[in-house]
């Protein structure tokens, strides 16, 4: 099975909207995002060092494949302020979400929620999709919050998983099906 690559899916609601991601989102402001610690201290990205040439690459990668990469922006502004995935199974009919708010304004305002709940939203209506899944730190309370919230069921944990901070950490996941 193929997933359409809808060349230009655009999702919106009234705080933000969703595009797919190109070559004019690989800014520096995105790239200081992807290299700040302290941000991606959940993320295995921490461990990379990110340049336009790695973001390039990231992107390019996503041409030939079964999955989407958006750019996410508040609606009032157009400003870029996260990025949100979607990494497809066709043979197996799931999906894998993740997103960032890389932004500093944007932090703990409603604006990651209500990006991952507009992809659920789309995600949960496609005949190629029968499962959603995501998974995250144990220690990342803010994104727990968001996957709950969205009608995410927690399936299963992986234990002490992850090394966050020199402190073996649980990785939990969670899933949602949509038949």
């Amino acid at each position: 099975m193929h997933i359409p690559q809808y060349p230009h899916l655009n999702l919106q609601s009234k705080k933000i909207f969703l595009e797919k991601f190109n070559h004019k989102h690989i800014t520096p402001q995105y790239i200081s995002w992807l290299n700040d610690k302290n941000l991606m201290q959940f993320s295995n990205q921490r461990f990379n060092s990110h340049s336009t040439t790695t973001c390039q690459t990231y992107l390019n990668s996503f041409a030939e494949s079964n999955s989407f990469f958006f750019s996410i922006h508040d609606f009032s502004s157009s400003e870029q302020i996260g990025t949100i995935t979607a990494n497809f199974f066709p043979a197996h009919k799931t999906v894998d979400i993740g997103m960032l708010i890389g932004h500093p304004s944007y932090k703990g305002k409603g604006f990651g929620k209500e990006a991952w709940t507009l992809l659920m939203s789309w995600l949960e209506k496609q005949p190629y999709v029968r499962k959603i899944t995501a998974g995250t730190s144990c220690r990342n309370i803010g994104m727990i919050k968001i996957i709950e919230f969205s009608g995410m069921t927690f399936e299963c944990k992986r234990v002490k998983h992850e090394v966050i901070n020199h402190i073996p950490s649980d990785v939990y996941f969670y899933s949602k099906f949509t038949d």
